[in-house]
């Protein structure tokens, strides 16, 4: 189950038991609460259903101009809570981790003749975020969701990461390109993507980043993230002191945290930095 509209995962859930659609209302009015989400949902309330993929799960960060699709980087979610009506998604990792190389090549040409079918209606440039699932049961690839926007949290500063290019950079510049500067923005795109580099063999950057989530209806009384060693690279802090958190069931951001990875040891690197930031974050409530 998941909103027509909305983001965060926020009211998107597994239905074990179809007396669980009796909370729907109480969901709904939630929603319509929600003053962070409430531009988001567009008084769009109503929910999809859709069946259960069971495998691990990634995103492509892609990038189409002229109907020609460059995947700039993928991740895994490495770390997914499931809570009893949202998703937290605490790690995402690039490269992916628990898939090899052919695999993962596999469900980016999955994702390209998804793209490749929907130009035919106009889908042809923009910045995106994709979604995916590896159905590992069944061999086979499944998009989750086609968001035509970036990805939230620090995708797009891993995506920097890993590329040197901003996907919000390029996007505002392919706006503006004249037409005889489009090859060459093509070529551009091509020589930064992550994907082409694991195609042909080239080395590539890796990052690993988390995010950390509060208790909802609580008021921050400290919080704090001072890890001895391997500080993050990029480091973002939503509250401080006398927060009041929103009484909500969606996924409330306290911290987002990027480091720079170990590509040939990005195993041992997640299970570290895991750890690492399990060890050294602390938030207390009043």
């Amino acid at each position: 189950m998941k909103p027509v509209r909305g983001a965060s995962s926020f009211a998107t859930f597994v239905l074990d038991d179809v007396e669980d659609l009796a909370d729907l209302p109480a969901i709904q009015e939630q929603m319509r609460a929600d003053r962070r989400m409430k531009a988001i949902f567009m008084d769009r309330y109503d929910f999809l259903v859709e069946e259960y993929v069971e495998g691990p799960e990634f995103s492509f960060e892609t990038f189409l101009l002229d109907g020609r699709v460059h995947h700039l980087c993928v991740h895994e979610k490495a770390r997914v809570e499931r809570l009893e009506r949202t998703v937290l998604e605490g790690m995402s990792v690039s490269p992916p981790v628990s898939l090899g190389r052919d695999l993962v090549l596999e469900g980016s040409d999955h994702v390209t003749r998804c793209l490749a079918a929907l130009a035919g209606h106009g889908l042809t440039d923009g910045a995106f975020h994709v979604e995916v699932k590896y159905w590992e049961s069944r061999k086979r690839w499944e998009i989750i969701e086609i968001n035509p926007r970036m990805g939230g949290s620090l995708i797009n500063a891993s995506v920097q990461t890993v590329t040197g290019h901003s996907l919000l950079d390029l996007w505002t510049e392919s706006l503006l390109l004249p037409d005889d500067a489009r090859d060459a923005f093509h070529d551009r795109l091509a020589h930064a993507s992550q994907l082409e580099a694991l195609r042909t063999g080239a080395p590539t950057r890796a990052t690993v980043f988390l995010s950390k989530y509060g208790e909802k209806g609580r008021t921050v009384d400290a919080i704090r993230f001072e890890p001895p060693t391997r500080p993050p690279r990029i480091l973002r802090v939503h509250v401080a002191e006398g927060t009041e958190l929103e009484a909500s069931d969606r996924g409330i951001c306290l911290m987002d945290a990027l480091w720079d990875a170990d590509s040939d040891r990005l195993d041992a690197e997640t299970d570290f930095l895991d750890r690492h930031a399990t060890d050294h974050f602390h938030v207390r409530y009043r």
